[in-house]
């Protein structure tokens, strides 16, 4: 049996919903703006610091946006 590429990069129908490639849908935050918290509003004290960059995060939101982007998911941008 031969190998299967797949060359679809397009959009794709999934579960009946239009969905983009790589697209990732940030609830929390739309949460956090539609209703928000006084306790979970950043902390003007707070800041955190990347381990491996010069980066400063004033809230926790970013700095795991950060991370996440660009530590943990650099295998997937062919870093």
């Amino acid at each position: 049996m031969g190998v299967v590429y797949r060359t679809s990069h397009g959009w794709n129908n999934v579960n009946g919903g239009s969905v983009l490639p790589g697209f990732t849908l940030k609830v929390n935050k739309i949460d956090d703006a539609i209703s928000p918290n006084p306790q979970n509003q950043p902390n003007e004290e707070s800041e955190f610091n990347c381990p491996k960059y010069e980066v400063t995060f004033t809230d926790n939101y970013t700095f795991m946006e950060h991370f996440e982007d660009i530590h943990t998911r650099k295998w997937h941008k062919g870093e």
